[in-house]
């Protein structure tokens, strides 16, 4: 069973009217746009029935009109729309939804080169918009792969959340969006919890957070260092519910933050027994320089702050693990030659993300 974790930098829909990198972009859409809500907020539709049927059927392809009762748009038998039901505004009650656009931008399509040259499994997200960007995202670039998925609205104003593709079953999920401390929601985002069903084996405990920028916060807002420091107590009060000497356990996420860094806001994930990070347990020799997952500009060093940490037993079932940088950009000048970027990655706004992603391999019967 291989389990990933990728940090997919800001996977959001689009609406078709605003997706001005694509080939087929439109510019007079935003003004035909505005055209046909000015016509739609008219006290009376009388003598421009024909007009608005034929803007709405050249917006067609990038809005649908919500209609209680269906009461404005007259429509035949093939459903096409051929005339109005409402005499004006008051009429009907509704309006204007924009169409999403497919996701077909070369950031995203390299995102997804990225998911299929691991072959995860199970993979967790943090960046997401929500649930159904998230299937939609399997369904147009990832060719199906995952059956399952799972994402809860975290706390996030930007509305980045962590999600969770599978190939196995979802079973149990738990969110930790409430959890307080100090009068305070203790994640930023969420810690999300799911209990995947692996085939001939005990459930997986999964947990996936992403944790609070090392950005300076809002006025009044502790700092961010105590912010991470009590995510990580938590996280790590969550996982030692579970026996870490019999259950599958993994925790996997974007912490924002080093191991090794002074402020040492992450130790208390290293001081919980019987859970160890996966990639410095299948690769003791290498310091967490080297198994660097996002290069930190304003200190212009490669730094590990992605990491999957697993219980004694899933652990025990290590086999492989790595580190899949080549969606970011400017690859090899950051890894001082030994890595290259996708080909297809040529520029910071086609990256598949500014992190890399990774992945472990656990050995089951």
């Amino acid at each position: 069973m291989r389990l990933a974790f990728f940090n997919v930098e800001n996977l959001f829909a689009r609406a078709a009217v605003l997706n001005v990198g694509a080939d087929n972009f439109d510019p007079t859409l935003l003004d035909r746009l505005a055209g046909l809500r000015r016509e739609l907020a008219r006290e009376s539709y009388a003598g421009r029935e024909e007009t608005i049927v034929r803007m709405y059927q050249r917006l067609d392809h990038v809005i649908t009109i919500s209609e209680e009762r269906d009461n404005l748009l007259r429509r035949d038998r093939q459903g096409r729309v051929v005339g109005l039901v409402a005499k004006g505004r008051v009429d009907w009650d509704g309006g204007i939804r924009l169409r999403e656009a497919r996701l077909s931008q070369q950031n995203r399509a390299n995102t997804a080169c990225v998911i299929q040259a691991i072959a995860p499994d199970v993979i967790a997200f943090a960046e997401v918009e929500n649930r159904r960007i998230l299937e939609r995202f399997n369904e147009e670039l990832l060719g199906n792969r995952f059956p399952y998925a799972m994402l809860i609205d975290g706390n996030d104003e930007r509305g980045i959340d962590v999600g969770v593709l599978s190939r196995f079953p979802i079973g149990t999920v738990h969110t930790h969006i409430f959890d307080e401390r100090d009068s305070r929601r203790i994640f930023h985002r969420d810690c999300l919890e799911v209990g995947i069903q692996l085939p001939g084996a005990p459930p997986l405990i999964l947990l996936v957070s992403h944790f609070k920028s090392r950005r300076p916060g809002r006025p009044g807002e502790p700092d961010s260092d105590l912010l991470r420091r009590h995510e990580a107590e938590r996280v790590a009060e969550i996982a030692q519910r579970y026996d870490l000497r019999g259950h599958y356990v993994a925790f996997v996420g974007d912490l924002n933050d080093t191991k090794e860094r002074e402020a040492r806001t992450l130790q208390a994930l290293w001081q919980v027994p019987n859970f160890a990070e996966a990639l410095e347990s299948k690769f003791p020799a290498m310091t967490q320089e080297q198994l660097w997952t996002f290069y930190f500009a304003p200190e212009r060093l490669p730094q590990k702050m992605d990491f999957m940490f697993a219980s004694a037993p899933l652990l025990a079932r290590l086999k492989n693990a790595g580190i899949e940088r080549r969606g970011m950009f400017d690859l090899a000048t950051r890894s001082g030659g030994r890595e290259q970027s996708l080909p297809t990655v040529t520029g910071r706004e086609d990256a598949a993300s500014d992190h890399a992603a990774i992945w472990a391999d656990f050995d089951f019967p």
